[in-house]
């Protein structure tokens, strides 16, 4: 596979892309009217597993 494949996800404005080598989960959050730019936020695959333990005690789950 050359170049990359992206995927909305169906429950938020982030995408998975995937590539030859990696995947990733990208979110765009808008700036506060249309004078600001928006910001990307990438997640890489290796950082997930991270950002799911780190989700659980702020929002008051458990594992």
């Amino acid at each position: 596979m050359n170049g990359e494949y992206t995927e909305k996800l169906p429950t938020s404005t982030g995408k998975i892309v995937v590539t030859k080598h990696s995947w990733r989960i990208n979110f765009y959050f808008s700036g506060p009217d249309l004078r600001y730019n928006g910001t990307i936020f990438n997640i890489a695959s290796g950082s997930i597993d991270s950002y799911i333990e780190a989700y659980g005690p702020n929002k008051g789950l458990k594992k």
